[in-house]
């Protein structure tokens, strides 16, 4: 991961710094240097985001199979079908 995917993963979670830094257990600073490439990410701090990524993929799909009441998959297996 790098600084910018880093930056951008904090963008897609809509979290401050100080919001990314709680959710990973580390300080504000330690996202701070992450961020501008002065210290590298470490293994564990990686992991954590890997799981919130899934997490957070998995409650968008929901939301939005919410709002609009047909599963996305649904939609999904139309546009298959339709190709083949």
């Amino acid at each position: 991961m790098t600084p910018d995917d880093l930056k951008h993963l904090q963008t897609w979670l809509g979290l401050s710094t100080k919001e990314l830094a709680d959710a990973l257990g580390v300080s504000a600073q330690a996202v701070f240097y992450w961020r501008t490439g002065a210290r590298p990410i470490p293994l564990s701090a990686r992991q954590t985001m890997a799981f919130i990524i899934r997490e957070k993929a998995v409650c968008d799909k929901k939301t939005a199979e919410a709002i609009i009441s047909i599963p996305l998959k649904a939609l999904e297996d139309n546009g298959e079908q339709e190709a083949n």
